[in-house]
C-alpha cells in the first residue's frame, strides 16, 4: 500500500503540475512481492492499479502519451504477471476476475484510498511541497 500512496500523493500530484509532453515509465518488477531481491511486496493487481493511475494522469496531462521499458526483475513468475498486469491495462482489458492476478474493483478502491503510515513518504511530501503546487 505505501506504492499506492506514493502514486497517489506524489507522483500523479508532480505530474500534473510539471504538465509533461510524455510520461516515461521505466517498468521493473523487482518491487514485486516474489522478488528475491526487491522485497516491496508488490502484487500484480498493484502493478495493474498503478499503471491504470498513470495512463489516466497523461490522459490529463498529455494526450495520453505514454512509453513503458521492461526493466526486469529476478523472478521470472513474477516478471510474467507483473508483465501480464501492466499490458491489460495499457490495451485497455480487464483480465478474467478468476485470473489470479486480476485488479478487482474493491481493490483499486483500497488502493486509491490508501492511507499507510510511511514516514519517509511524509518527509519528502513534505520537502517537495516546498517545489510543487498540488502536494
Amino acid at each position: 500500500m505505501e506504492f499506492a500512496r506514493i502514486v497517489n500523493d506524489l507522483m500523479v500530484p508532480i505530474t500534473r503540475a510539471y504538465q509533461p509532453e510524455l510520461i516515461l515509465i521505466s517498468c521493473g518488477f523487482d518491487i514485486h512481492g516474489d522478488d528475491p531481491l526487491g522485497a516491496m511486496r508488490v502484487t500484480p493487481a498493484g502493478f495493474s492499479w498503478m499503471t491504470r493511475q498513470m495512463i489516466a494522469v497523461a490522459e490529463e496531462v498529455c494526450g495520453g502519451k505514454v512509453l513503458v521499458t521492461l526493466e526486469g526483475g529476478y523472478d521470472l513468475v513474477a516478471m510474467r504477471d507483473g508483465s501480464l498486469a501492466v499490458l491489460a491495462e495499457l490495451c485497455g482489458e480487464k483480465l478474467d476476475c478468476g485470473y489470479p492476478i486480476n485488479l478487482s474493483d474493491e481493490k483499486a478502491a483500497e488502493f486509491a484510498g490508501s492511507a499507510v503510515p510511511c514516514p519517509a513518504l511524509d518527509y519528502t511530501l513534505d520537502i517537495a511541497s516546498h517545489y510543487w503546487e498540488g502536494i
